[in-house]
């Protein structure tokens, strides 16, 4: 799961970039012209776009399946390792299809906030996930200040979370008692 390191609420409207979020994109122009012209249009090459990186990503978890949970030919251990069962092959494509729907509650609960800076705690096996919804966050508040801390950003392992992932802002390492306060005023002083 994804800790939430810390939030730093202000109005939702207080700035010019968060009211021109708030604004349609062709406010100023009919109704009937906006949906004939610019609405389907939109939707109908967002409709192929999501059609086709749904076809990719079932290909590519196909893909995963049977190379590495099947038939395990993605391990080179040598020691005949048996496939994962098929009933537990099962139970993580269940669990995968909730992945979506959970990053858009959390995005969604996350947004009614209108967030300055969001903060993540992550260890171990949380980082995928935190990055997950650290990126929804971004593309959703491109305003919100992203964060990192916990045992995967010491060191070596934040930089590169920062060098790789565009939507993190800052990664902090070791104790962030100290380190995180004074970030939330830099932010908060850019702000102004």
């Amino acid at each position: 799961m994804v800790g939430v390191l810390g939030l730093l609420h202000t109005g939702a409207n207080d700035t010019p970039a968060l009211a021109a979020l708030a604004r349609k994109r062709f406010w100023d122009m009919p109704s009937s012209l906006a949906a004939s012209v610019c609405v389907r249009p939109l939707l109908a090459s967002r409709a192929s776009r999501a059609s086709r990186a749904s076809r990719a990503s079932r290909e590519r978890d196909e893909l995963y399946l049977e190379t590495i949970l099947r038939n395990r030919t993605g391990w080179n251990t040598g020691n005949g390792v048996n496939p994962v069962p098929e009933s537990q092959i099962r139970k993580m494509v269940r669990a995968r299809g909730l992945v979506n729907g959970f990053l858009d509650e959390c995005l969604e609960t996350l947004a009614g906030l209108s967030p300055r800076i969001v903060g993540f705690t992550s260890i171990f096996q949380q980082h995928v996930a935190s990055l997950a919804l650290a990126k929804r966050i971004k593309a959703a508040l491109p305003n919100t200040f992203v964060v990192f801390g916990g045992a995967n950003a010491e060191g070596v392992m934040g930089a590169e979370t920062l060098r790789q992932f565009s939507f993190v802002d800052a990664a902090v390492s070791g104790e962030g008692d100290i380190v995180f306060p004074e970030l939330v005023e830099r932010v908060r002083a850019s702000l102004e």
